[in-house]
């Protein structure tokens, strides 16, 4: 029997696998050489086949850049043995060393072999950024104490070579930011770190980053930081008398430190209740009007919540007698009018049970903020269905009440006009508003449907529930413009929502009020592929 000939298809060689590259342009040899084990066999291997040891990725990293991510010493030092440069740099200046410090879990002993390797421990990179800020940044306590000791004992000789040295207390990267502050802001703050930097005599008061913060202000600003910590930068900062009162601080924002501890998604409720007994004040605002109370109720967080609602109230007398104003939780209001249920509703994680003790406080349920909103409305907006349900049928047992789904606020938008154009849409509250009968035709104040304001905030999913649901395809709003005007002048046209609409049969020539069509105006807006959409669409 003969063989059956191979296709030149199946003779041609497809590219060498030893070429496969990640979308950052990372090399099998930069995957291999990550592994945190030993895989010396793996990286001979591919060598063997043709990897090469000096090819970088997109971001400048070698294979040995990687092995040092890997915290692998073993496969560091063969790559070494292989031609590989520890003395390498990244695109952005970054040293081998300051890779390796900047890993919470490295071992010294890959710190120490860095340092026989020559990788200048003083080196920092564009940020300005050396390894001993990385450390710091880190949390890595044991690899922070050893180049702190290669640090401060390199001195003599660096200056003897005519190089210029800074003391670890005078560093300071491009955002202004010294050792302590680096230290404080890490997502695994080192008490070890921290303390050292303190006996040291970092300062706090340093502002640093895009707010400006001080040290303080971002210690009661992390959750992970623990209270032993932020105690002893507190207590230290009332000592010094030449500094303000720390808790009179404030922000940018004008929040002070209770407000900056509690408006964390994991809050730390032990530097809360520490401030609180330390005096803080629960009732200061910030610069939006927003106590650190109303700011825990749009969180969600239970505990604080709790905190702070008992915090709130004890403090009442001393208010009192200090000639403050007491406002009780059920009447606090923020600048928008907005009251606590309402900040509840509009959180990303609504606490049912936070909802109900305040209803059980006396905050009216049919409440209306400055703009016409009520909780419905909010709840509706931030797209909580479960949340939504249970609100309806509180509102329908109010004697006389109007019906919730008939609610509009002050731009006679409906339930249905807030989904459309919520930042985060929510499929389940728009059916089940849908579903309770709220009218898919329905017009604001400017004449807009629910379907023209998907169009115009490119929400496809919205816009094909409320065509399934009957929507008018070319319904007019105000100015004569249809839903796909609206989508043609978004800031940044949704080719689906586009395509959507044509299929639905909209028509792209119809004329607004000035005259112009949908067509025209993807045109003038060089919107090549829509207006060649709508030319296939129109033929």
């Amino acid at each position: 029997m003969k063989e059956r000939a191979e296709s030149p298809a199946l003779k041609a060689e497809s590219p060498p696998a030893i070429k496969v590259r990640m979308n950052d342009g990372s090399s099998l040899l930069m995957s291999a050489a990550k592994n945190s084990k030993d895989n010396t066999a793996v990286l001979s291997f591919l060598l063997e086949k043709g990897a090469k040891l000096p090819e970088v990725n997109k971001n400048g990293k070698t294979a040995f850049d990687y092995a040092v991510m890997g915290s692998s010493l073993a496969n560091m030092k063969y790559l070494v043995s292989k031609g590989a440069d520890p003395k390498h740099l990244n695109r952005w200046g970054d040293t081998t060393l300051l890779e390796a410090a900047s890993i919470q879990n490295c071992s010294t002993s890959v710190i120490h072999y860095l340092l026989s390797r020559g990788v200048d421990p003083y080196a920092a990179n564009v940020f300005g950024f050396t390894a001993l800020q990385s450390a710091a940044l880190s949390g890595n306590g044991p690899v922070f104490k050893q180049l702190l000791s290669v640090w401060v004992s390199g001195k003599a000789f660096r200056e003897s070579a005519g190089k210029p040295y800074s003391s670890p207390l005078q560093l300071k990267s491009r955002i202004g930011a010294n050792l302590l502050w680096d230290a404080v802001i890490s997502k695994h703050p080192s008490d070890d770190i921290i303390k050292k930097l303190v006996a040291m005599g970092c300062k706090e008061d340093v502002q640093a980053g895009k707010q400006q913060q001080n040290v303080l202000q971002e210690a009661a600003s992390n959750g992970a930081l623990s209270l032993a910590s932020f105690k002893l930068l507190f207590e230290r900062w009332r000592r010094d008398k030449s500094l303000p009162d720390p808790l009179q601080l404030r922000d940018g924002n004008k929040g002070t430190l209770l407000i900056l501890a509690a408006d964390n998604s994991r809050p730390n409720l032990g530097i809360l209740r520490y401030l609180i007994h330390q005096g803080a004040d629960v009732y200061a605002p910030n610069k939006w009007g927003n106590t650190a109370l109303q700011i825990a109720v749009s969180l969600g967080n239970e505990a604080e919540f709790q905190l702070l609602m008992t915090a709130w109230k004890e403090g009442r007398e001393s208010l009192e007698e200090t000639g403050g104003s007491y406002i009780p939780p059920q009447k606090l209001l923020s600048s928008d009018g907005e009251n606590l249920l309402m900040r509840a509703a509009f959180g990303d994680d609504p606490k049912l049970v936070m909802i109900k003790q305040l209803l059980d406080m006396g905050i009216k349920l049919t409440y209306r903020d400055k703009e016409g909103w009520t909780v419905l409305q909010a709840a509706a907006y931030s797209g909580h269905p479960a949340l939504l349900k249970w609100l309806v049928a509180k509102w329908r047992e109010i004697p006389g009440a109007a019906d919730p789904l008939a609610l509009r606020n002050k731009d006679r938008e409906t339930l249905l006009h807030l989904v459309a154009r919520a930042p985060h849409f929510s499929a389940p509250v728009m059916l089940y508003l849908i579903k309770m009968g709220i009218p898919v035709a329905a017009r604001d104040h400017w004449g807009q449907t629910p379907l023209a304001l998907t169009a115009s905030y490119g929400n496809v999913k919205g816009a094909a529930i409320l065509l399934a649901a009957g929507a008018r395809i070319d319904a007019l709003n105000a100015d004569g413009e249809t839903p796909l005007y609206e989508a043609v002048s978004a800031k940044k046209p949704s080719r689906a929502v586009v395509d959507l609409l044509l299929k639905h049969g909209a028509d792209p020539a119809i004329k607004n009020n000035k005259g112009q069509s949908p067509l025209q105006l993807a045109r003038r807006k060089g919107l090549g592929r829509i207006v060649s959409d709508m030319d296939a669409a129109a033929k």
